[in-house]
């Protein structure tokens, strides 16, 4: 899989001096969003869990409610074409979450270990990395991409296809968290 995301560039380095050398950097690929025939969006991703990162933005931008809103999505040439069903899509309140969920701060800490684990950065130092975890402990899913939003984005619509209950996750995620997150 890195080969599907890392690619082999010379450059030169500069660290108090500069040194050329040969290193892996990340490739970004286009991903168009076509929703019922019509282009919705075309994000710059990580070529990883494609289908997730559709599924989770259009969970994220309020265009879905679950993953079953979707009758199908197909991944091609860098397009992801995606049918919605026929249900009413529009777009939920946002509303507070309720859960009863307690998660010891130790859990927290080993959440926030698993998600730096990325083989990806310890090579680049150049990706954010994503995770939910059940009941604060548990990986359902972990995820990097370029952008924050992104890696995020991948682990909700895993999240959603596998039917994971959100209030009883904790999310971690690296990098700066607006509220909007």
């Amino acid at each position: 899989m890195t080969n599907k995301i890392l690619k082999k560039v010379e450059l030169t380095r500069v660290d108090g001096g500069c040194t050329v050398a040969a290193e892996r950097i990340v490739k970004e690929t286009a991903l168009s969003i076509h929703i019922d025939g019509r282009h919705y969006a075309t994000a710059m991703i990580l070529a990883t869990l494609e289908k997730e990162y559709v599924i989770g933005h259009l969970y994220a931008q309020g265009v879905i409610r679950r993953a079953a809103d979707i009758k199908s999505i197909t991944i091609k040439s860098n397009t992801a074409e995606v049918t919605l069903a026929a249900t009413d899509n529009k777009k939920p309140d946002v509303t507070a979450v309720t859960s009863d969920l307690k998660v010891l701060k130790e859990d927290v800490f080993d959440c926030v270990r698993a998600i730096l684990k990325s083989p990806v950065f310890s090579e680049t130092e150049a990706v954010h990395s994503a995770g939910l975890f059940l009941h604060g402990r548990e990986p359902v899913c972990i995820a990097e991409d370029l952008g924050r939003h992104n890696a995020l984005d991948k682990v909700i619509g895993y999240s959603l296809l596998h039917d994971v209950d959100f209030r009883q996750t904790l999310a971690a995620s690296t990098g700066r968290q607006p509220s909007e997150m």
